[in-house]
């Protein structure tokens, strides 16, 4: 079974020619109709045609769209740059390199989800005890760029490294307006200067865009 990651789903059905809908239904672009609900799916690359009673993962879904063989529907999700489907093309030294490729994905993956949390956790703590001395529109802008960081950091790019960089960036102007006592400008120092945040940025802007289709 191919697992997706994110936005990996949404990818694959635009790819496929469907529309992505809201809350994981859509109409089902398989078998045509305008039901908006009519499709079925999850982040985890399972899907559901309610008019058909048809399901599956992410190669079922590239089979019953395309028509094609197992094979094929591996090779499209593989030029999709999904890694398992890569997985399931190649030898197996090919595979051991790309196992270790799809581990270090994984680890920057949790990296970039632990530091975000914290650094937005650390602003809502300072959100709290300074509330009529903080930058509101600063505020929600960390927060929009920690729910879209969310995403993208499921498939770890260059792209992640912008959201990491801009995210810590209104951080950074968020706490410099605040009246923060010695611990605390400490602390934050720490938090947005720590060496590790440094190497994790070059890590994810040195991890291969996603290919298009």
């Amino acid at each position: 079974m191919i697992r997706l990651h994110g936005g990996e789903m949404e990818s694959l059905i635009s790819a496929l020619g469907g529309e992505p809908g809201k809350h994981g239904r859509t109409r089902c672009f398989l078998h045509g109709g305008t039901n908006p609900t009519t499709f079925s799916y999850t982040e985890d690359g399972l899907w559901y045609c309610f008019a058909e009673g048809k399901g599956g993962d992410a190669v079922d879904l590239v089979m019953e769209a395309k028509g094609c063989s197992r094979k094929e529907a591996l090779e499209f999700l593989a030029d999709l740059g999904i890694v398992e489907a890569q997985l399931a093309l190649r030898s197996r030294k090919e595979r051991q390199k790309l196992e270790k490729q799809l581990r270090k994905k994984e680890a920057l993956r949790e990296m970039t989800l632990r530091y975000a949390a914290c650094l937005l956790k650390a602003v809502e703590k300072a959100a709290y005890h300074h509330p009529s001395q903080m930058d509101f529109d600063l505020y929600m802008e960390i927060c929009r760029s920690f729910k879209a960081l969310k995403k993208k950091c499921l498939n770890p790019s260059p792209e992640t490294a912008k959201l990491l960089i801009r995210m810590r960036g209104a951080a950074r102007e968020f706490f410099s307006k605040l009246p923060l006592n010695s611990q605390d400008k400490t602390a934050v120092k720490f938090l947005l200067t720590m060496p590790s945040i440094y190497k994790l940025i070059y890590q994810l802007s040195r991890m291969p865009a996603r290919a298009k289709r």
